[in-house]
């Protein structure tokens, strides 16, 4: 993936909870790539805010339907996180390197 071609760009690797979890949480970094493309996260559940992300190495032009939203996780004493699911979640593997970039 050519660098030069995004104003913003940001990898994480995908670990096993974000697998088991069945949510995808984003790096500082890649959050900051999508507040950059006006994309602020939902609150959680019905509120997730949901758009498609491109996949540009896929040669069919597939995309994503993600939801991003911040997690709900009372009692654990920590603050909420950025999180995506849906189809990036069943599309993920283990040790896939995920990066969001923006133009």
């Amino acid at each position: 993936m050519r660098d030069d071609l995004f104003d913003n760009l940001a990898t994480k690797t995908v670990t096993k909870t974000d697998k088991a979890k069945s949510a995808y949480v984003l790096s500082e970094a890649q959050r900051a790539v999508l507040e950059a493309a006006g994309k602020l996260q939902g609150k959680g559940g019905d509120n997730a805010i949901r758009f498609d992300i491109d996949v540009p190495n896929d040669l069919s032009g597939l995309q994503l339907s993600v939801s991003y939203y911040d997690s709900i996780r009372e009692g654990a004493g920590r603050t909420p996180e950025a999180r995506m699911g849906r189809d990036i979640v069943r599309w993920m593997e283990i040790g896939d390197s995920i990066t969001l970039g923006n133009i």
